[in-house]
């Protein structure tokens, strides 16, 4: 409007000083010719042909003749009528003459204001431009970066000028209510700064909408944060950053193919943006396209070398592709580039633990914890590791440190770092049921099988469709001598899990228990069919053949099972007891002796001394033979 304004009084200060050129070049003229003639008429009653041509020097010099000429006429008392009239004429022309160069005078005035006032609308203009409010930082940049000291500077400067602007006030109020973890508020707070300066200052605007998106999807609002980033667009279309943005939130969504075209618009209105490649990447992770992905990456840290976020990226694909010591290389890197990202040293420590190198990984999650104590999930890796190196009581430890972090809420990892979906491939179904089952596995392994029950019940309790706690429970319930509620349990798992192998196997071990034997033979069966390189089958079917007295049928089954598994103790033992049967003691022997090897070398003292009492028994029976 202000321009418009200004244009209308550009014109209007044109045609004014036009005109008053014209009067000054027309109207002094004539007025010096119409006092010639009157005193050529006053003096002679003829005009002189050659006052017509005279120039403006000898017009100006017949103009005292005139007034001289009318003193004379004076003195002498005589007044002559025409010349009276041709006075009076000429002071009236002179008069308006006077009244013209007025009007001119107040003409050109009007038009240097006009002019005056174009000039002064277009120095407001440029000074708006200029000073253009700018939103020094994102809600994303916030929880991105260590900027703590920048926005309380922010905050007082704002606070220390009367005349800072309301916006000015309204972004410092929306940092601090951000920072304060008032989210709902702060998404107000920039909702109502993009509705204020909407078509008048769009680009502001726009990135207002840019951290609504951001605070929605942090707060699980997908849909709203799609709507909010479809307007910043909307309102600047080439804003590289808003479709960057959106293919975040499309991601979120599950939309991947949709997000793979906001950032193949992103790449192509910034070639440089790094971090467009490496959320393309993400995207074509999500689809399986685990190749493509690697090369948006190699393109983001080709772009941007200290991008420790696409290091990261990088690692979790190459982990994904099964290539853990090359992700681990990426993840070192990540960590030389930032070393204090939380998420990195998971990452890393999921490699380590994919590759068996436990303490590596042991000291990886305690890295997780160090720099975030209120961790679950890491306390979860730490428990599961413990079991795995055998340390059951450490490992109930740190299950119920996680447990007692998410009644408190603090469960997740820490994402908000510069890759923050890089955490979807893994621990998506992470909850307080999963700490619960696997602390009944660590108390399970320590025979404390009520103790073990309680927590395969609470899982339940939060999880009602968990196959494997069910089959858990039922594990335990036939150590506490409860077949019938033990079958039970199994056969829900099976139900929720129709292709269960597990549960297939222990049904028949629990069936074997209440003399079902053919029963039990047909769920060892089943177990093999849905796997079959499922060794335990193998070895249970053969016991349950043996029982009906088929030794040869039983043998074939342990063999299989020895062959799957060449460490397999049970399966010598019982192989050992099938050939007993058939009278092949030597080979009973052999079978005996390699299970005691084993049982030495894996440290078993409980099985070690049931494979010395069955070989006792062995001896004993040669020596009656």
């Amino acid at each position: 409007m202000g321009i418009k304004v200004g244009i209308m009084m550009v014109v209007l200060g044109m045609m004014f000083a036009g005109q008053v050129t014209v009067m000054f070049a027309q109207t002094p003229k004539r007025s010096a010719t119409q006092r010639v003639q009157s005193s050529n008429d006053t003096s002679t009653g003829k005009v002189s042909n050659s006052s017509q041509k005279d120039s403006a020097t000898q017009i100006s010099s017949k103009i005292p003749t005139q007034k001289t000429q009318s003193s004379d006429d004076t003195s002498s008392g005589k007044v002559d009528p025409k010349a009276q009239s041709a006075n009076e004429t000429t002071k009236k022309e002179a008069t308006t003459d006077n009244s013209k160069n007025f009007i001119g005078i107040g003409t050109l005035m009007l038009g240097i204001a006009a002019v005056l006032g174009v000039l002064l609308k277009f120095a407001q203009f440029i000074h708006k431009v200029k000073s253009k409010v700018d939103i020094p930082y994102s809600a994303e940049d916030i929880d991105k970066q260590d900027i703590a000291e920048k926005l309380d500077k922010i905050q007082k400067a704002v606070e220390q000028n009367p005349k800072a602007s309301l916006i000015k006030k309204a972004i410092a109020d929306a940092y601090m209510l951000q920072r304060g973890e008032r989210i709902e508020e702060a998404i107000e707070k920039w909702r109502s700064i993009a509705n204020i300066t909407e078509g008048n200052d769009n680009r502001l605007a726009s990135r207002g909408l840019v951290s609504v998106g951001y605070l929605c999807v942090k707060e699980g609002m997908g849909e709203h944060a799609l709507l909010a980033l479809n307007k910043a667009i909307n309102l600047e279309p080439d804003f590289d950053e808003a479709y960057n943005n959106r293919g975040a939130v499309k991601n979120f969504l599950g939309r991947h193919q949709d997000a793979i075209a906001d950032y193949d618009i992103a790449i192509r209105l910034k070639p440089d943006f790094a971090e467009a490649y490496s959320n393309r990447g993400t995207a074509k992770n999500f689809l399986g396209r685990h190749q493509d992905a690697i090369a948006d990456y190699d393109k983001a840290i080709r772009l941007k070398p200290n991008y420790a976020g696409a290091y990261d990226s990088r690692g979790l694909t190459k982990y994904l592709l099964g290539r853990s010591q090359d992700a681990i290389a990426d993840y070192n890197e990540a960590i030389r580039l930032k070393p204090d990202d939380v998420q990195v040293y998971y990452h890393r420590g999921q490699a380590n633990k994919a590759l068996k190198k436990y303490e590596e990984a042991l000291a990886d999650y305690d890295k997780v914890i160090d720099l975030q104590p209120n961790c679950a999930e890491a306390y979860n890796h730490l428990g599961s590791l413990q079991v795995m190196l055998g340390h059951y009581r450490k490992a109930i430890t740190d299950y119920t440190k996680a447990i007692q972090l998410i009644k408190f809420g603090e469960a997740k990892l820490d994402n908000s770092q510069e890759n923050s979906i890089s955490l979807i491939f893994e621990d998506s179904e992470f909850s307080e049921a999963e700490i619960y089952y696997n602390r009944g596995v660590a108390k399970l392994e320590l025979g404390e099988f009520i103790e073990a029950l309680a927590d395969y019940n609470a899982a339940i309790q939060l999880k009602s469709d968990y196959a494997e706690a069910y089959h858990n429970r039922g594990v335990v319930k036939l150590q506490l001598n409860q077949p019938n509620e033990a079958l039970a349990d199994f056969d829900e798992a099976i139900r929720i899990q129709p292709d269960y192998t597990e549960a297939y196997n222990s049904r028949g071990s629990v069936k074997i228990q209440l003399n079902q034997p053919n029963e039990a033979l047909a769920d060892f069966d089943e177990a093999i069919r849905i796997n079959p390189n499922y060794a335990r089958a193998y070895n249970n079917r053969g016991g349950v053949k043996r029982l009906l007295g088929k030794p040869n049928e039983a043998i074939t089954d342990f063999d299989e099972a020895i062959r799957i598994n060449p460490e397999y103790i049970n399966a010598y033992t019982n192989r050992a007891q099938a050939k007993i049967s058939l009278r092949s003691i030597k080979e009973a022997k052999s079978d005996l002796q390699t299970a005691l090897e084993l049982a030495e070398q894996q440290q078993n003292t409980n099985l070690k001394a049931y494979i010395e009492v069955n070989f006792s028994n062995l001896i004993s029976q040669t020596d009656e033979i």
